[in-house]
């Protein structure tokens, strides 16, 4: 496995590479001279915030020298206070890679042997669990950081073992570490989980957004629908950069249709234009585009950044207190993605309903093979729609909340966390419905008697023929949904579409 250095800038189109490589770091230097510089002011007694003095609101209590290292233990051990559900295991570990990266800039005062446990604990797969309940999104992920904290020091948790990590530790053939002055609150002052899950989003929202256009053209294909909306002189008048990139692959995945071309003649057409969710596919699907290359933009420089605080300036001899744990710039394109994926849910919805309605003359009723003995995908639409309610409910913006903490010293909180974990969900909750889509119009085109569609789309359709075998009657279909999912899913169906397209 390829390794990235901490500590070094990660070029935006680079940045998914943290989730696969491992973190090494070259250069110790800074990391070094930044702790020297911490201790060299600690010996002048100098009141420095969450290292010589308590936390939050007990900024203005003065720790004696001889406490401070428990200072730093009991900050741990009080705020892994997580609730809710496990962090999924694959997110952690990429927070944790965060983690280590932000600390080898040199800035936040961490020990060597610190942060070469932390580094251990990485490559080794040593992975603490963690819960999605307890940060604001401001001050940093505290619980969950903190949950990642305690396994260093050995009272924590760990995947895939029932044991305190001390052992688990101890059986990789390494000791917990003894906090000292600042470390603690090194640990878990930043934007590391949220950033995680952004990065996990990001991936997948890519390959959904891909698979939306091939089955938003499936659809067109089963109903008949027209390619004349996509005519790249239109998208060129609009000069919305996500618009013309999306109408350019929808014509990619046409190109050579016999389907199309059977019905192209204007003058023996009676569809004059198509409905809108076929034929404003460019104008939605472009803007979500959008909203995700935005992400993408403010996540690429998240990774880079450092996000703890106090900041430690080894040039100068200076420890500044500021606010960079604060999430807000992560927490509103967060949101902007999660109210995006909903729209994605809403339009592909609409196409399923024109797949099943009744008065969709291209295709039976419900997609059955015989209407009313049968009930075909009647029900399964359903399922869409109560997936598409739990879409919109979970669209209420985490990020307009506030609730001032720690006696209102924290008054003001990005709720960025929760902002993050709620668009997890609806991504998964966005691939079913767009999984749907491409089962139901599958099914619809193998119901016709039709022309070859293009060589792109027929590959497709007899891939996913291959995958979920066409049942003309009636039949237990939550297995077909399952497995359309799982298609959605797979690396070797993204790998297939990539290649596709090449």
């Amino acid at each position: 496995m390829e390794s990235f250095i901490l500590g070094s800038e990660l070029h935006p189109e680079d940045m998914y590479n943290i989730l696969d490589q491992t973190p090494i770091i070259e250069d110790w230097s800074s990391i070094v001279r930044c702790r020297e510089v911490l201790d060299h002011l600690l010996n002048e007694e100098r009141p420095i915030y969450g290292v010589s003095t308590g936390f939050g609101q007990l900024a203005n209590k003065w720790i004696n020298r001889n406490q401070l290292g428990q200072l730093q233990v009991n900050l741990i051990r009080s705020h892994a206070a997580g609730m809710g559900d496990v962090v999924p295991k694959e997110i952690t570990k990429t927070a944790m890679k965060l983690l280590a990266n932000s600390l080898a800039k040199g800035r936040s005062g961490i020990r060597r042997q610190t942060l070469e446990l932390l580094i251990s604990m990485i490559q080794k797969d040593i992975v603490p669990v963690s819960y999605q309940l307890g940060s604001l999104g401001a001050s940093g992920d505290l619980a969950p950081l903190a949950h990642i904290a305690l396994a260093l020091i050995g009272e924590g948790e760990v995947h895939g073992d029932s044991r305190l990590s001390a052992q688990v530790l101890k059986d990789n053939g390494l000791e917990p570490v003894t906090l000292e002055a600042k470390e603690g609150l090194a640990l878990i002052n930043g934007t590391h989980f949220i950033t995680a899950y952004s990065l996990h989003i990001l991936r997948d929202a890519r390959k959904l957004l891909l698979q939306s256009a091939v089955s938003s053209m499936l659809t067109l294909e089963a109903l008949k629908g027209t390619d004349t909306a996509f005519d790249d002189r239109i998208h060129e008048l609009r000069m919305q950069k996500g618009q013309r990139e999306v109408a350019k692959l929808l014509m990619k995945l046409l190109h050579g249709s016999h389907i199309l071309e059977s019905h192209h003649d204007p003058l023996a057409d009676h569809k004059v234009q198509d409905p809108y969710v076929l034929r404003c596919i460019p104008q939605v699907n472009g803007a979500i585009q959008d909203a995700v290359e935005y992400l993408e933009l403010i996540v690429s420089r998240e990774v880079n950044a450092v996000t703890d605080n106090p900041l430690i300036f080894h040039e100068s001899s200076e420890v500044i207190s500021g606010g960079n744990f604060h999430a807000e710039p992560l927490a509103l394109p967060l949101e902007m993605v999660n109210m995006a994926l909903v729209e994605l849910g809403n339009i592909t919805e609409r196409r399923l309903d024109r797949l099943v309605h009744p008065a969709t003359a291209e295709l039976p009723a419900f997609l059955a093979s015989d209407p009313g003995v049968e009930s075909g995908y009647m029900i399964a639409h359903y399922t869409a729609a109560a997936i598409l309610n739990k879409m919109r409910v979970l669209a209420h913006p985490a990020v307009t909340d506030n609730t001032p903490t720690s006696g209102s010293q924290e008054d003001h909180v990005s709720m960025g966390m929760n902002s993050a974990t709620k668009l997890y969900t609806v991504l998964g909750l966005a691939r079913k419905i767009v999984a749907m889509e491409v089962l139901f119009a599958v099914r619809g085109l193998n119901m016709q008697q039709r022309p070859r569609s293009s060589d792109i789309l027929e590959n497709i359709i007899e891939y996913v023929n291959f995958k979920i075998p066409y049942v003309a009657e009636d039949h237990y279909t939550r297995k077909d949904l399952i497995r359309a999912e799982e298609l959605l899913l797979s690396p070797e169906f993204s790998k297939f579409l990539e290649d596709l397209l090449a």
